[in-house]
């Protein structure tokens, strides 16, 4: 089971799982959770713990769709170097940079 829900989570990148995704891997994030008795850390329910973790991946999958929507592809950015420059902050006088 579940190869099927990571395929079908990673077919809706940045979008909330189905109903019935979300109830198989809250499941399986609370059985996780108990096996593992992680609910004694926090004193918190593992069905609380488990939504927690559930609605921070979703969350984290949304905002990734908006950051890459707002940043520029590497493809297309073209960046030109001479040899000897310094790059990473570092100035006249500084250790910190990378040489190229």
């Amino acid at each position: 089971m579940e190869n099927k829900i990571k395929t079908r989570v990673n077919d809706k990148f940045g979008k909330k799982p189905s109903r019935e995704v979300e109830r198989e891997i809250l499941s399986q994030l609370r059985e996780l959770f108990n096996r593992n008795g992680l609910e004694a850390y926090s004193n918190t329910p593992d069905y609380v713990l488990a939504r927690v973790a559930f609605d921070a991946v979703v969350a984290f999958g949304e905002e990734a769709v908006e950051r890459d929507k707002h940043n520029v592809p590497t493809s297309s950015v073209s960046v030109s170097m001479n040899p000897g420059t310094t790059i990473g902050g570092a100035g006249p006088g500084r250790e910190s940079g990378h040489r190229i």
